[in-house]
């Protein structure tokens, strides 16, 4: 894995550059992800103002991210 590692991040890239909509971001992510070896994704971004809402773009079971997102877990959650 780790000597494809530069590839597989040159490809995301590229994928990413390319990406139009939500659908192709999450596409790239899982391409990625999945040449990592790595069952499962998610993209966080957080809001730039207190009152908006995070946006979470994963592969993640949407029962999961609907709990994630409504509980608040990213004030909590270690890895953001």
């Amino acid at each position: 894995m780790t000597r494809h590692m530069p590839l597989v991040f040159e490809t995301f890239l590229e994928r990413l550059s390319q990406s139009i909509d939500e659908a192709d971001f999450r596409d790239a992510m899982a391409e990625a992800a999945g040449r990592l070896d790595l069952i499962f994704f998610a993209y966080l971004s957080l809001p730039a103002r207190p009152s908006g809402k995070p946006r979470l773009i994963s592969n993640y079971p949407p029962r999961w991210t609907r709990q994630y997102l409504e509980n608040q877990y990213e004030k909590l959650d270690p890895v953001v």
